[in-house]
């Protein structure tokens, strides 16, 4: 946060902004040529090789004979490599511009090489490949510190903290934007000056802080003015303004400069970045036309209100909700009158309530001032309102539906879901703006709920939502056109694509197919996986849509097929890179997945068909590819948040399926959809799966309040929410469960699920850890099956008593120790020997079946937030896999880690996520970790049984975390779940 503010200060104090540095449109709004040539914001293009083989085969389907390339000059190549720059062909520019520099003499000509070495870097960055792009950087470097060529030194820095922060180093990145903006002043030109800030409002906008990055934009943008020789600048900056004046939701703003980008960017000769200017364009015009339609449904939803009217007339008790009536009926006029009529109303009442409905509803009418177009809003006011908006609704429609006239509670039931909608359209739902912390924030709010309020014209949304759809049509129309006459697939099939799109939203679905089905030719013969699986996902949804399911999971299955080889680095370069995954790849799993369980539920459980050769039936056979679909997904969650694109290889088990459990033991696999809960459930002899009717909104607000429930130990508040977790996920299966005399559940848990202990819920009489043993697996897949042998193990236990790195101290490890080494044996290296250092040599050196580590852990929303203490430096994820590595190549895999005192975020579902990779990443075969620091004492208690019912004859890990855990319960001062509740058995549960 220090160096963020060193930041902006540095900004303030500096006399001049201006733009990027030439041809670098990678350098604009964050990600914005992603945008362009994926069809997203902030996003990864291609996988990262590790040299140029792959390049050459890319480039040698074009034709390109390296032979050439070795006989060129360095100038022949530097200008072939422009030529395919410009028409959007970067690997091609980054293969010429790679023969080009080796070319060139750094000590003779070191402008040149640099200016070529950012050339270079730029392309790689813009193909996506960015670890290419920064080991260029990192080669060039060591002549920008012999340089005294400001000029050149401040754009080679900037661009280097560029792609840092693309790569999410943000100490690096704000290390060198610093030295650039220091280089930059001493330079003396407010050219490179205003470069260098674009790239500070990059790291700023990057960061979520809007504000200070429309300074940089919209001080870029003023240098540009009245400059011919900087078109393509311009056009930029301003595609960077019309975003972030859309991260801000200043709607009315967004649309006044998507206006001016527009027209300036028609003036531009055609070219390949005009195109993509074009395709840039086209997603907020689609956003902003979602916003407009929002508010099209609201008023949609009053169309049957007018017979409700005379009721409320003849009611003084109701007359104060006709002004929404009105309003939403578009009598702009009318709902004002219906406001100043309720002086004379007040009058006849006298209720506290009553007083409460007319004081409030004073205020909606005030607020925007529906009859004067020209009135200016009252942001107090209408703060106030919106604070309090959601509280009055619901108290005054409880009171009212209690009233003798039928109809009204039904009118009133309506004017809420329209007030409801009347805020979508300003990003939020209401409860979502009254969580925004500062005054400003609220004012933007306002800002964008006025865009269509202050214009009374009889519905201007339509209106509007027509003009948006003529400017995106347009837009697309001559992207395709320029993207034609260029050759460039990729735009060609995102014209095609985003046509489809526009087809879809008025529910042409047979051309939206049509048109979609083009945009996975151009993307097929672009080579561009990134594109084409969007495509494909597309078609899947469009198929389902028009109900043929049959094209839908095979359009899905393809988009899956094409995803899955490129997704391990597919956000390497992302600065939202959580929001990508969850927007851009998870669905496209869920609602395979989704779409398998629909067709299983049209399958009866009897019905059985001939090609199956195996124990299973149709419906099981499809109920196992929804789960097998769900498994794809967990890896590729795992792998996104390590970033490691080999953690499942790195497993080297043998891929399981478990179609069936093992005597005595079941599988429960919950899936989350959007409208309802699906759980599946493996037994010895079947697969059963049910619905259950919550929708995901319900469902997750409930597991994160129990999650922060959980965790209070002055009161027993969780047991609600315990209760009605046990109905939704366990209950459905409560008999056979009992039938089946099942003792030992595993679970896989997704989403928030990730954020509790399933040993917590409850049936109304008995947590579930009472009734089962209980595994938690990150998945099927990458859960190693295979026994342990307690007797034979190897042990190293390490621990940290002593105070070290700020965090507290933990008195109880020594006994904890001592107790453990006495039931298993063992080395032990604890407190100043528990090194890096010590725990480096001891895995070289031996092979460990059980590693314990009595420590402080945090798991993070990153790897680099992920993290045990050890004496004398943190113990990243990373390192600890390279020490468990060591010792696994010795012979013996481990077999179990215990981590006695970790914690992960509360209700951070993405800490959670790292944490139920832990064994995975490791290299374990399973886990014991905790979801909370817990209490010292408990801690060491529950670990000592645990060891010691460990090693009893035929008895399971996670029957002997459940032995443990019953133990505290059944003790007084440790039967709150905050004590025995957070350990979790993770992986191999045998």
């Amino acid at each position: 946060m220090r160096r963020k503010q060193i930041l902006i200060l540095l900004i303030l104090s500096l006399p001049l902004w201006a733009t990027l540095k030439n041809g670098a449109w990678a350098k604009a709004f964050p990600e914005q040529k992603q945008l362009i040539r994926e069809g997203r914001f902030y996003n990864e293009k291609k996988i990262e090789e590790n040299d140029l083989k792959t390049m050459d085969s890319v480039t040698s389907r074009k034709k390109i004979e390296e032979n050439d390339l070795k006989t060129m000059d360095s100038a022949t190549l530097r200008k072939k490599g422009e030529s395919f720059y410009r028409n959007g062909d970067f690997e091609n520019a980054a293969l010429y511009w790679e023969y080009a520099i080796i070319r060139i003499d750094p000590a003779k000509e070191p402008g040149v090489y640099l200016d070529m070495a950012m050339h270079l870097a730029d392309a790689f960055q813009s193909s996506g490949y960015y670890k290419k792009s920064l080991s260029t950087l990192q080669k060039a470097f060591p002549v920008v510190k012999t340089s005294d060529d400001r000029y050149r030194n401040a754009l080679f820095l900037s661009t280097l903290g560029d792609i840092y922060l693309a790569l999410g180093d943000i100490k690096k990145a704000v290390k060198y934007l610093e030295i650039s903006m220091n280089e930059a002043r001493l330079s003396e030109s407010p050219y490179i000056l205003a470069s260098v800030m674009v790239n500070v409002g990059n790291a700023l906008a990057a960061d979520g802080d809007y504000e200070s990055a429309l300074a940089a934009y919209e001080e870029s943008l003023g240098l540009t003015e009245g400059s011919k020789s900087e078109t393509e600048l311009k056009a930029k900056i301003l595609l960077n303004l019309v975003q972030i004046r859309y991260e801000t939701k200043d709607y009315m703003e967004t649309f006044s400069m998507l206006k001016n980008a527009l027209s300036f960017i028609e003036d531009m000769p055609d070219s390949y970045d005009k195109a993509s200017a074009f395709l840039s364009l086209s997603l907020i015009v689609k956003k902003l036309q979602e916003k407009a339609l929002s508010f099209q449904i609201f008023s949609e939803s009053f169309k049957d209100l007018p017979r409700y009217v005379p009721v409320l007339q003849n009611s003084g008790k109701h007359s104060s909700h006709l002004f929404t009536v009105y309003f939403g009926h578009g009598e702009y006029k009318l709902s004002n009158e219906s406001g100043q009529t309720l002086d004379k109303i007040i009058q006849r009442l006298n209720t506290k309530d009553c007083q409460a409905i007319y004081i409030q509803t004073q205020e909606d009418t005030d607020t925007f001032g529906w009859a004067d177009a020209d009135e200016t809003i009252q942001p107090e006011i209408a703060i106030k309102r919106i604070e309090n908006v959601e509280r009055y609704l619901t108290e005054s429609l409880t009171r009212l539906s209690k009233t003798k006239d039928s109809e009204v509670p039904n009118c009133l039931r309506l004017c809420v879901a329209g007030d409801e909608l009347r805020y979508i359209f300003s990003g939020s739902s209401i409860s979502g703006v009254t969580e925004i912390s500062t005054e400003s924030d609220k004012k933007r709010e306002v800002s964008g709920i006025s865009l269509f309020l202050g214009d009374i014209e009889e519905n201007p949304h339509k209106k509007f939502y027509r003009h948006l759809t003529r400017i995106l049509s347009h837009m697309l129309n001559e992207a395709m056109r320029i993207g034609s006459d260029i050759r460039s697939s990729d735009l060609v099939s995102y014209a095609y694509g985003y046509k489809a799109q526009l087809q879809e939203s008025e529910k042409q679905y047979s051309k939206a197919i049509d048109l979609t089905n083009d945009a996975i030719f151009y993307a097929k013969r672009g080579d561009s996986p990134q594109i084409l699986y969007l495509w494909q996902w597309q078609l899947g949804k469009l198929s389902r849509i028009t109900g043929n399911n049959e094209n839908a999971i095979r359009a899905y299955r393809d988009a899956i097929a094409t995803l899955n080889p490129i997704r391990s680095q597919f956000f390497v370069g992302s600065r939202k890179k959580k929001d990508n995954f969850d927007k851009m790849v998870k669905p496209v799993y869920l609602e395979l997945a989704d779409l398998l369980l629909g067709e299983a539920a049209e399958l009866s459980e009897s019905d059985r068909s001939e090609k199956v050769t195996s124990d299973l039936s149709d419906r099981e056979m499809t109920i196992r590819d929804a789960r097998d679909t769900m498994e794809l997904l967990k890896v590729a969650e795992l792998e996104d948040f390590f970033v490691d694109g080999c953690l499942a290889a790195k497993k080297a088990v043998t891929i399981n399926t478990l179609d069936r459990t093992s005597p005595h033991t079941a599988l429960l696999y919950p899936i989350p959809l959007p409208d309802k809960l699906a759980l599946l459930l493996t037994l010895p002899d079947k697969i059963k799966y049910v619905n259950v009717d919550v929708d995901l909104k319900q469902f997750n607000e409930t597991v994160k309040r129990f999650r922060m429930q959980l965790q209070t130990r002055s009161h027993h508040k969780y047991m609600h929410e315990a209760r009605q977790l046990y109905d939704w996920l366990v209950r459905p299966f409560e008999g056979i469960l009992k039938e089946q005399e099942i003792e030992t559940l595993l679970v896989v848990p997704d989403g928030v699920l990730r954020l509790i202990p399933f040993s917590t819920l409850n049936d109304g009489e008995h947590f579930l850890i009472e009734k089962y043993a209980i595994g938690t697996l990150p998945s099927i897949s990458l859960t190693d099956l295979s026994p342990m042998d307690s007797k034979k193990a190897q042990v190293l236990l390490n621990g940290l008593s002593e105070s070290r790195h700020g965090a507290a101290p933990l008195p109880n490890v020594s006994k904890e120790i001592k107790a453990i080494q006495k039931i298993l044996g063992g080395k032990v290296l604890n407190d100043n020997e528990y090194t890096i250092e010590n725990l480096t040599d001891e895995f070289d050196k031996n092979s460990y079946s059980i590693v314990h580590m009595a420590t402080h852990g945090n798991f993070g929303r990153t790897p680099e937030k992920t993290y045990l203490l050890a004496y004398n430096h943190m113990l990243t994820m990373d390192r600890l896999e390279q020490l468990i590595r060591l010792s696994s190549a010795r012979g013996n895999q481990l077999d179990l880690l215990v981590l006695s005192a970790c914690q992960s975020g509360l209700g951070d579902e993405r800490a959670a996520l790292g944490l139920a990779g832990i064994a995975v990443k490791s290299g374990a075969k399973s886990a014991v970790a905790t979801l909370w620091y817990v209490d010292d004492e408990a801690t060491s208690v529950t670990f000592i049984e645990f060891y010691q019912q460990l090693m009893q004859a035929n008895v399971s890990k996670a029957k002997a975390l459940q032995n443990a855990q019953k133990k505290l319960i059944a003790q007084p001062n440790f039967r709150h779940p905050i004590y025995w509740a957070p350990f979790l058995l993770i992986g191999n549960w045998l």
